[in-house]
């Protein structure tokens, strides 16, 4: 039996991916701010230390196996929490609890977003990925993202948050690696979550059959459906932290129903 470590796992993807887990015989300690087996605001210095200190408290001399970081949000109020949860929720409890993994020799899992695929390499004014990647000052940069105009940042510090995320697990996979701790993404398509059903637009987007903000048409694997199931995503982040991806290292893995293929089908890397 193994130890994983969930974040997020109250609802949703999270949800999918414990019950997966546990469903294979393997212990899971959800962290969330709502119903969590640890309940702790990742958006805040003192939740994250709360959620650390709980996960040292219970397996600090054994280690663990596995951990998904996968708590985070669309749009919030203020801006400035989506990036503390997105990106620095995810960066402080990786590092923090990285030690218990090498003991184990485990595994990290990311939930970042198939989103950034829409983008290809166009990047607006609005988006602070360099910063957070580069400047990595919690708050001078929610101070900044508080002072962005709101009718004109649509979705940019939102997919800010998931390229960073992506840079992060690229540039220190290897490293790990070389701890044999592996630690990869998951890039996640249109799914029933609720942080689909607050991005602005979307319920729109998903009557004319498209792709949020996009003007493409649903991939065929889906037929008439128009979102993912968390399941259909869950199930698929679980296996990440199982012994049998140990030989993942760095890779972002998409889980989108087909959606990046249609936007880039001759793209080899």
């Amino acid at each position: 039996m193994s130890v994983n470590i969930v974040t997020g796992a109250t609802r949703g993807i999270g949800f999918e991916a414990a019950k997966y887990l546990r469903g294979l015989g393997n212990e899971v300690v959800n962290i969330d701010i709502d119903r969590g087996d640890v309940t702790a605001d990742l958006a805040t210095p003192e939740g994250r230390e709360k959620a650390i200190a709980a996960v040292y408290e219970r397996y600090g001399e054994d280690g663990v196996d596995g951990l998904i970081l996968n708590a985070g949000v669309a749009y919030d109020d203020p801006p400035s929490r989506i990036p503390s949860l997105n990106y620095f929720g995810v960066v402080v409890l990786a590092e923090r609890l990285y030690p218990l993994l090498r003991k184990k020799g485990g595994r990290c899992a990311v939930t970042v977003s198939g989103g950034v695929s829409y983008l290809g390499y166009k990047r607006k004014k609005y988006f602070i990925d360099s910063l957070l990647v580069n400047c990595g000052d919690e708050e001078r940069i929610g101070e900044l993202v508080n002072s962005f105009p709101r009718e004109v940042i649509e979705h940019s510090i939102y997919l800010s948050t998931k390229i960073a995320l992506i840079w992060y697990i690229r540039r220190v996979a290897p490293a790990w690696a070389v701890a044999g701790v592996s630690l990869n993404g998951l890039a996640p398509g249109s799914v029933d979550t609720a942080i689909m059903d607050n991005v602005p637009g979307h319920a729109e987007q998903v009557k004319a059959g498209r792709f949020p903000h996009q003007t493409i048409q649903t991939p065929t694997i889906f037929g008439i459906r128009n979102k993912m199931d968390p399941a259909d995503v869950g199930q698929a982040l679980g296996t990440l932290v199982l012994p049998e991806a140990k030989g993942m290292c760095g890779s972002i893995v998409y889980c989108d129903g087909g959606a990046a293929s249609v936007l880039h089908p001759e793209k080899w890397y």
